[in-house]
């Protein structure tokens, strides 16, 4: 992996990842696995990590047990990662890029997939006690439904519209929805 210094050069930054995410100018970087519980600093498990173009680090959270998703960035500011296990079922964390504090969890009921927006995340996927479907998760945790319904995936959330896609037996599709329609 490679990043540029303040002064154009190229500098490389020589790490493995698991996934990574761009926030802002860091990387957001999951070594050594799988996502899952998280847990304190020290524990043994996946790590979730900060890394600056200059190369240095910051230390987020270490997962252990089952499956996640790599982290996904909403701005500069925000990101967040699912985080899947046994007991607490499925959650989406939500961390502060600035001072690494964990700002929001929300539940779900099913495995969530998170796709970006410009504000927050699309979550395709069950809240607890709530319908499946495409829903608008904002920063701090508020969740808006979108679009109901088990096969839809969001792709883009932007000022104009919404870009999904469908899965289904009979096939996939990509549709563009102005926002006043959704």
């Amino acid at each position: 992996v490679q990043s540029v210094a303040a002064d154009g050069t190229a500098v490389a930054l020589p790490f493995s990842a698991l996934g990574v995410a761009v926030v802002g100018d860091a990387l957001l970087c999951v070594r050594h696995g799988e996502l899952s519980v998280l847990s304190a600093p020290g524990d043994s498990g996946r790590e979730l990590w900060v890394r600056r173009p200059d190369g240095s680090e910051r230390w987020f959270a270490t997962v252990r047990d089952l499956w996640g998703q790599a982290p996904v960035a909403s701005g500069t500011d925000r990101f967040a990662v699912a985080v899947f296990g046994e007991p607490q079922g499925y959650e989406i964390v939500e961390f502060d890029l600035a001072s690494g504090e964990r700002v929001a969890t929300t539940r779900w009921a099913s495995p969530p997939w998170i796709g970006t927006a410009t504000v927050g995340w699309l979550v395709s996927g069950a809240p607890s006690g709530r319908a499946s479907g495409l829903w608008h998760l904002q920063p701090g945790g508020a969740l808006r439904l979108l679009v109901p319904g088990p096969y839809v995936r969001g792709v883009d959330l932007a000022a104009d519209g919404l870009w999904i896609s469908t899965h289904e037996a009979t096939g996939s599709g990509l549709v563009f929805a102005p926002l006043e329609l959704v």
